[in-house]
């Protein structure tokens, strides 16, 4: 449990392997730029689209 005050912890997973993978990249990179980095401590984690899971600093990147 966090303390009064810490970040919400949102976990923004996004990719796969549909046909529309970029879409979702450029869907998670909006979103992750539209959450107050004062109120959300966003985990972006991508899945290729081959199906691997991982730790994302692309959509981290992208909102910077």
């Amino acid at each position: 449990m966090s303390a009064v005050g810490d970040p919400v912890r949102v976990l923004l997973l996004y990719g796969g392997r549909s046909a529309e993978h970029d879409v979702a990249r450029a869907g998670a990179a909006w979103v992750a730029g539209s959450l107050d980095p004062q109120r959300y401590a966003v985990l972006p984690v991508g899945i290729t689209t081959a199906g691997h899971w991982h730790l994302s600093t692309e959509v981290r990147d992208r909102w910077a």
